[in-house]
């Protein structure tokens, strides 16, 4: 696991609980979700059976966190869900959740079962840095898709974007270049290219 990916994953389980987005009938749902376990080899969650997001889940197996830190720290993930059957991982999450055991008291853990999350992709945003930065992460095999916007080769060296780019993300060049750590993707760069020549970023999913 790389460092940008280690540091996502404490991030989500230092903040813990989190927006959760699922699927229903082809329609956006979501719900707060508590992050259990950060391992290395992915996220750990708790279900109960009977719950509507689980249904989901289970109908569509995936799913997107978001979360931000006390000091506006934001963190998105997006990724593949994979069920466990395996009563060792519901009782460590119990060890090292201990307020669980007041919801599911004895027994009545039973109805519970654990999920985690092996593969995805996502950036971590920091919105207190001056200028902001941005880093984007993947892991279990996906690929990290590129934040930013970028200048194409059909740049003509303008300086037109440079001037209206909020966070000074623009450097010159004979082709301009758009530094993606510090890339807003506000848009404003592409709104006012003479050239058509600034395209969007691929986005997380």
């Amino acid at each position: 696991m790389d460092d940008v990916t280690k540091r996502a994953f404490g991030l989500l389980r230092e903040i813990k609980s989190v927006a959760g987005a699922t699927v229903d009938s082809g329609m956006p749902d979501n719900r707060i979700l508590d992050v259990m376990l950060a391992e290395d080899d992915g996220i750990y969650m708790l279900g109960v059976e009977g719950k509507a997001y689980c249904r989901q889940l289970r109908e569509v197996p995936r799913i997107a966190l978001v979360g931000m830190t006390s000091d506006y720290v934001m963190v998105r993930l997006i990724g593949d869900v994979e069920f466990l059957d395996d009563d060792r991982i519901v009782d460590r999450i119990f060890e090292e959740n201990p307020m669980l055991n007041d919801l599911y008291p004895g027994d009545r853990r039973r109805i519970t079962f654990a999920y985690r999350i092996p593969r995805g992709r996502g950036e971590i945003f920091e919105l207190s840095t001056h200028p902001i930065r941005r880093e984007r992460f993947a892991f279990g095999g996906e690929e990290i898709h590129p934040s930013g916007y970028v200048i194409t080769d059909r740049c003509i060296a303008c300086g037109i974007c440079v001037d209206v780019c909020p966070t000074a993300a623009i450097s010159e060049g004979d082709v301009y270049c758009i530094n993606p750590s510090m890339c807003l993707e506000c848009g404003s760069c592409r709104e006012v290219c003479p050239e058509e020549a600034i395209e969007p970023s691929v986005g997380l999913s």
